[in-house]
């Protein structure tokens, strides 16, 4: 189940033209929106010609018991934005992150997915030891309905 929602994250980024107009990508070049699309916590490009660049990854997942959420699945999944140090464009890029992202969202429904749900957690400004750079954190909450 987690690697169809990370594909299925990844697939929302990746077909969003206002996303990639943002990240200065043509969505012709599948190359180079993967080079600024990174499934990974630590992104091995940071790359100043490669940036801004959005890495995203799923927290430790948490599957809630209680009586009423037997069937629930929650997911954490943290957006990092990265630019060269400029903030503005990587806010612009965290609330299109947020339109995409907020409230229900239209995925495929996969094997025992029932339906899925996210809503906005948190959003910082991450600490990296880059020189120049710029990091801003969104964090997700994915609850998904199992059969």
């Amino acid at each position: 189940m987690l690697s169809e929602l990370y594909d299925q994250v990844r697939r929302r980024l990746t077909d969003d033209a206002v996303l990639l107009s943002l990240l200065g990508v043509d969505a012709s070049n599948q190359a180079a929106i993967l080079e600024r699309i990174d499934m990974r916590m630590n992104p091995g490009n940071l790359q100043e010609e490669k940036l801004p660049l959005i890495a995203f990854h799923a927290a430790p997942r948490l599957r809630f018991l209680e009586e009423e959420n037997r069937n629930c699945s929650i997911i954490m999944f943290h957006f990092h934005v990265f630019t060269k140090g400029e903030v503005e464009l990587a806010l612009r890029i965290a609330d299109r992150l947020t339109e995409l992202f907020q409230d229900d969202v239209p995925f495929v429904q996969k094997r025992d997915m029932e339906g899925l749900s996210t809503v906005l957690i948190d959003q910082y400004e991450k600490e990296i030891d880059l020189n120049g750079l710029f990091c801003l954190t969104s964090i997700f909450k994915f609850t998904i309905q199992i059969d």
